[in-house]
């Protein structure tokens, strides 16, 4: 944007916009259709990436609701079956919230936490019931770590998604295109106040001499 301005600013010292007076109305008009096209792709935009937002927020919220409930139904078990389960569900928590969203912005890998997410599970699987209740406890834990892979799936599809190239490149390509045609654009307001200035002692003299 500095750098921008600075070249306005060298582009109008030097008179270059002088050379376009006369296209005046033909680069105005440009700027209006340009300008009007930007704003409506630019909502667009704005309304996709807002859209993927809110459906990883989403994710993002049933996959911790699953793993809260996770923890919370473990009770039914006795400690050594649910110790394991406990850990394992703190521990995949906190790396995704330490390490996962940061490398996932930057698109790389998230072996680390595939792997701890299978722990979750191999520690659901593991579970050997004794009792009924145990039993119909584990079977409630097992549903509950299948829609907690489903969440953690489509969270990660999601997360995966960017904004379309060729709508990045329209976007780009508009801005640059109004920017450009700033730099040639004859802004007259100012001869037109100095103008007006200049006819005022005229028509007050004429106005006196009548």
């Amino acid at each position: 944007m500095a750098a921008a301005a600075a070249l306005y600013l060298a582009l109008r010292l030097t008179g270059f916009h002088k050379l376009f007076v006369a296209d005046a109305e033909g680069v105005g008009a440009l700027l209006q259709i340009i300008g009007t096209l930007y704003s409506v792709v630019y909502a667009f935009a704005t309304y996709v990436i807002w859209g993927q937002f809110a459906a990883v927020e989403n994710e993002i919220l049933k996959e911790s609701g699953a793993l809260k409930d996770l923890i919370l139904f473990s009770r039914g078990l006795k400690e050594a079956s649910r110790d394991p389960i406990v850990r394992a569900a703190r521990a995949y928590a906190r790396a995704v919230t330490e390490s996962e969203w940061g490398m996932l912005s930057h698109g790389e890998d998230t072996e680390r936490t595939d792997k701890l997410f299978s722990a979750i599970i191999s520690s659901v699987i593991d579970v050997h019931p004794e009792t009924d209740s145990e039993s119909r406890a584990h079977e409630h834990l097992l549903e509950i770590a299948n829609q907690a892979s489903a969440h953690r799936d489509e969270r990660l599809a999601l997360s995966a998604k960017r904004i379309p190239r060729t709508l990045l490149l329209f976007v780009t390509v508009t801005a640059l295109t109004i920017l450009f045609l700033l730099f040639f654009f004859p802004f007259t307001t100012w001869r037109w106040a100095s103008s007006q200035s200049q006819s005022q002692p005229c028509f007050s003299s004429s106005l006196t001499s009548s």
